[in-house]
């Protein structure tokens, strides 16, 4: 350890007998009541996506590609958009 505090000398990090700071950790007070409901943020939708992205000035498969885990649909792949595209401009 001591080899390597002084081989980054112009870090950031500061070792002590005990810490490192800046610590790296998230701490928090959780407080929980026995009447108190609990809910999840629910999946997020097509047109919400198409929305977030045109307010963000970005592309849907930029927006897509963020948010992906919170999906609540299975974006198409680029190859996959374009050949449906295609698809559909020949009458097939």
């Amino acid at each position: 350890m001591n080899t390597l505090v002084r081989e980054n000398r112009n870090a950031s990090q500061q070792r002590s007998e005990q810490f490192v700071t800046p610590a790296a950790s998230v701490s928090g007070i959780y407080l929980g009541h026995p009447d108190a409901r609990y809910f999840s943020v629910g999946r997020i939708g097509r047109d919400q996506v198409e929305d977030y992205a045109a307010r963000k000035g970005g592309s849907t498969a930029e927006a897509e590609r963020w948010l992906r885990p919170n999906l609540a649909y299975e974006p198409a792949d680029d190859d996959e958009a374009r050949v449906s595209i295609a698809s559909a401009s020949s009458g097939l």
